[in-house]
């Protein structure tokens, strides 16, 4: 199933699928719907595990599509303002704004992933997107290393990028594969000394 008009995607599959995602043009650069297909095809088997996180989210397309088929929860981490218009607009279409599975952190990146370690919080699947503009400035942030705490055991953690950039390097975390989509790649990182 395509994606609709440039300014809106929809969820692929799942409770929620058909559902519009609205999209500010300018700003965001959704996960196109063939990356998005590829990689739930994937964790489909292990979804339902445990709770999504998604940072960078943008129209929120990941962590609704997490939720959708199977995640028992999601997080949602945008900071910017056409971003959080866009997905606020979504989830009260949606009916997911008071949703107990669905939370919505408006913070930038370095806060909500400090306030996620204190809050106790441990995801089986963090998915993060950078954009690609920021993606050296997001590398040399404090966040990258912080993730590893917010993992459940088996835990894993998906970033996004540019196939011509660089992996992050991921503290007690092991880069095990990557897959290449077009112009887009996908990195799958386990934790350290566990079986992928």
């Amino acid at each position: 199933m395509m994606d609709k008009a440039p300014g809106r995607i929809q969820i692929n599959a799942g409770i929620y699928k058909g559902s519009i995602l609205f999209v500010p043009n300018a700003v965001v650069r959704p996960t196109p719907l063939m990356v998005r297909q590829a990689l739930f095809n994937a964790l489909m088997p292990t979804l339902s595990e445990g709770p999504f996180l998604d940072l960078f989210c943008g129209s929120g397309a990941m962590g609704l599509e997490a939720l959708s088929r199977g995640a028992p929860a999601a997080v949602l981490v945008e900071s910017g303002r056409a971003e959080l218009a866009a997905l606020k607009k979504s989830l009260a279409k949606m009916g997911l704004l008071q949703n107990p599975a669905l939370a919505l952190w408006p913070l930038d990146i370095e806060r909500a992933v400090k306030m996620l370690g204190g809050s106790g919080q441990k995801f089986r699947y963090i998915f993060a997107d950078p954009p690609y503009k920021l993606w050296e400035r997001a590398a040399n942030m404090a966040w990258p290393a912080a993730l590893f705490s917010l993992l459940m055991p088996k835990g894993r953690i998906i970033c996004q990028r540019g196939k011509n950039q660089p992996s992050f390097n991921l503290p007690q975390m092991v880069l095990y594969e990557s897959r290449v989509y077009g112009n887009n790649a996908l990195d799958f990182y386990k934790i350290l000394g566990e079986e992928p």
